[in-house]
């Protein structure tokens, strides 16, 4: 959602907080524990303007007819793209990955860096730690694997989101950039 503060609090009990770690430093303990708040975080996700009204929805779309298609979905948290995928029927591998919100940060775009962050979902917290990386870094690796980019995007959310979700800044044109998507066709 772009540049937030630290005290945003997004809808259905999310919120995130900067915790200062140096990125060279030995992870403390309970860092990148998931589990310790998966079911809150799945919870939330259902509903709220990120997952249920932006992200899956763009993501389904750009995929069209997936019958038989072999698609990794990277970054997809608790699962419910690559769920939706599979009902579609793809054959899909699924992964999590990074996010960026660059709250309290002095963000470099052409540097690869990593922060902490503390995540609470209703309640339950854990601390993740989350690279960011310029554009050309990412395309760069996709090309290198042997992959051919046919698609990136930055979608507007879903027409049908309830406009009690959108934030004020954003509520009359519908788009901010939280996510870039890539259509990658292997051969």
């Amino acid at each position: 959602m772009g540049r937030m503060s630290n005290d945003h609090d997004p809808p259905a009990g999310l919120s995130t907080r900067l915790v200062s770690f140096s990125a060279d430093s030995a992870d403390p303990p309970g860092i990148n524990d998931y589990d310790s708040f998966a079911e809150a975080y799945a919870a939330s996700n259902e509903n709220n303007l990120v997952n249920a009204h932006y992200e899956r929805p763009a993501m389904l779309a750009l995929a069209g007819d997936v019958t038989g298609r072999r698609i990794l979905d990277a970054g997809g948290g608790s699962g419910p793209l690559l769920a939706a995928l599979r009902d579609r029927g793809a054959i899909v591998t699924g992964i999590d990955k990074r996010w960026h919100r660059e709250a309290s940060l002095e963000p470099d775009y052409f540097a690869t860096y990593n922060y902490v962050v503390e995540w609470t979902a209703d309640s339950q917290t854990a601390l993740l730690r989350f690279w960011t990386r310029p554009l050309h870094a990412m395309t760069d690796a996709f090309t290198a694997a042997g992959f051919r980019i046919s698609v990136i995007s930055e979608p507007a959310v879903a027409p049908d989101t309830p406009r009690a979700l959108l934030p004020d800044d954003i509520a009359d044109n519908r788009r901010f950039l939280c996510f870039l998507f890539f259509v990658l066709q292997g051969d």
